[in-house]
């Protein structure tokens, strides 16, 4: 398991982390939308990413694909702007987008079907970055 972080909005970044990684998307979407609001620039760019990710996962869970693929398609343009690196060590852009693209794999291709699939359960959710927990 890996120490805790110094920097107390990182300290919060990793309890959402953990909730995604644990199937929680809207209580992770409710720990970052704290911390978005008090960043600036990239960090926050990369914030409101993660959160329009979790709540896009919300949407599916719910059944309503069409809020679902728009805030993915929000989202998946935000963490692909080259300015928006992340939180590194434990979570990038590019871990995001990695994980966005495995995650929501099924919702993209019911588009090209038309006919919609449910969200998977929590526990076939791929891990998204580093949360410090054991793997």
């Amino acid at each position: 398991m890996a120490t805790a972080p110094a920097d107390p909005s990182a300290a919060s970044f990793l309890e959402g982390l953990a909730l995604l990684n644990a199937g929680e998307a809207f209580d992770a979407h409710e720990v970052w939308e704290e911390l978005w609001l008090e960043s600036g620039g990239a960090r926050a760019r990369f914030l409101q990413g993660m959160i329009q990710l979790a709540v896009a996962m919300h949407h599916w869970q719910g059944q309503r694909w069409e809020a679902a693929r728009r805030l993915l398609e929000r989202a998946e343009r935000k963490l692909a702007t080259p300015q928006t690196p992340g939180m590194p060590p434990w979570c990038s852009s590019a871990d995001a987008l990695a994980w966005s693209a495995q995650a929501f794999a099924t919702l993209r291709a019911a588009k090209q079907t038309g006919e919609e699939a449910e969200a998977p359960p929590p526990s076939g959710w791929p891990r998204c970055g580093r949360d410090g927990h054991a793997d």
